[in-house]
């Protein structure tokens, strides 16, 4: 699902995890790891995170202009977060001719060969890792948006 990278196998004092577009940077900051881009699988851009100030500082300095600063929410990650009859009532009001379904193994392919609903499963090597880590849910008809998490884990 992604990759963690280290300064130091033994004694490490710098880490970044890259996760979709996401890259977390933590630790003491490390130029290399600001400058470094692993895999991006067809990405043109980067969401880094600082861990804090020095780490912000560090990637405006090194891409200049071409950083830009934004200010993002935080998700809830507690098991039963979610109001479950929220999320029906928004089900049964789709208008007629919508109906969810989960993203099987066609459709994992399909959304990786179009670009805007690309990093619903890029994260993933294959349709065995996601469904390991994810269920993404499509409308079936036409691809109008989707309904899916960059993070996700076995629990």
């Amino acid at each position: 699902m992604g990759k963690i990278y280290a300064d130091s196998l033994e004694d490490p004092v710098s880490a970044m995890a890259v996760l979709g577009d996401f890259c977390f940077l933590a630790g003491k900051c490390n130029r290399e790891f600001v400058l470094y881009h692993p895999g991006q699988d067809m990405r043109d851009f980067m969401i880094m995170v600082p861990q804090d100030k020095d780490w912000a500082d560090l990637i405006e300095e090194c891409y200049g202009e071409k950083a830009k600063r934004v200010a993002r929410y935080a998700i809830k990650k507690e098991k039963d977060v979610f109001d479950r009859e929220a999320l029906q009532k928004a089900v049964d009001e789709l208008p007629g001719g919508y109906t969810l379904k989960m993203i099987d193994e066609k459709l994992f392919w399909h959304c990786r060969k179009i670009a805007w609903c690309r990093d619903w499963v890029l994260q993933y090597e294959d349709y065995a890792a996601y469904r390991k880590y994810m269920r993404g849910e499509v409308d079936s008809g036409v691809f109008e948006e989707g309904v899916v998490s960059q993070l996700g884990c076995a629990e």
